[in-house]
Parts: structure tokens; sequence; C-alpha cells
């Protein structure tokens, strides 16, 4: 019996102030017991906002 989670983002949120950063994560979180898929299999949506408050030089900022 395996557990596997896969986690995908599905929306990111940007500032609207043309520093492109992004404010809010949005995840799809699925959870599959392979020992019976079919019955145990579970999904969740989260979302995580992202304290912006230092812009792009915040200690740890990573750009992309």
């Amino acid at each position: 019996m395996a557990i596997t989670h896969t986690e995908t983002v599905t929306n990111l949120t940007v500032l609207n102030d043309g520093s492109d950063v992004v404010s809010e994560v949005t995840m799809k979180i699925v959870s599959v017991d392979d020992s019976d898929p079919t019955n145990l299999t579970t999904e969740s949506h989260e979302m995580y906002s992202i304290d912006t408050s230092g812009g792009s030089s915040a200690s740890g900022f990573v750009a992309f």
C-alpha cells in the first residue's frame, strides 16, 4: 500500500503594480492510495497568500 500526493499549481495572482510579484498561489492537491484508488482518492484546493510587503528586495526573494 503506497500513498502518492500530487501538487499542481493552478493559479498565480500577480500584483497589478508593475512589479510582477506573485501575491497568491492556488494549488490542487490529489492524494491516492494505490490499494483502492477508486475509493481512496481525495482532492483538495488550497490558496496561499504571500507577504509581498518587501517587494523584490525582500530577504529570500527569488526572481523567475
